[in-house]
């Protein structure tokens, strides 16, 4: 199987890449956030968006050509000290313009 390529996504572009950034900074502003890896189903764009970033150093979010399966669900490990699990869940349910997962 062909490894996916992948695309840095453009800060000029505003939509969902945007607000996915500006959400990882909210997330960020509220505690201790060590460390953040995954891979997020953004609507609009061909592939997931890679994310990931360790204390405060993120690199800019990575838009891969293709899913690596069939699975679309948006995965995200983050490691953190001092910030409720709840919290980081309820800010990724306010940011409307991720897709939702493929049932």
């Amino acid at each position: 199987m062909a490894k996916p390529e992948r695309r840095e996504t453009s800060d000029a572009k505003r939509g969902p890449i945007q607000d996915l950034r500006e959400w990882l900074q909210r997330v960020e502003e509220m505690g201790d956030l060590l460390r953040v890896k995954g891979i997020v189903n953004v609507a609009g764009e061909p592939g997931p968006v890679v994310v990931q970033g360790a204390q405060h150093v993120f690199h800019p979010p990575v838009t891969l050509d293709a899913w690596p399966s069939g699975d679309r669900r948006s995965r995200i490990v983050f490691i953190t000290r001092n910030l409720a699990r709840e919290s980081i869940e309820a800010l990724f349910a306010a940011v409307g313009t991720l897709a939702a997962p493929a049932v």
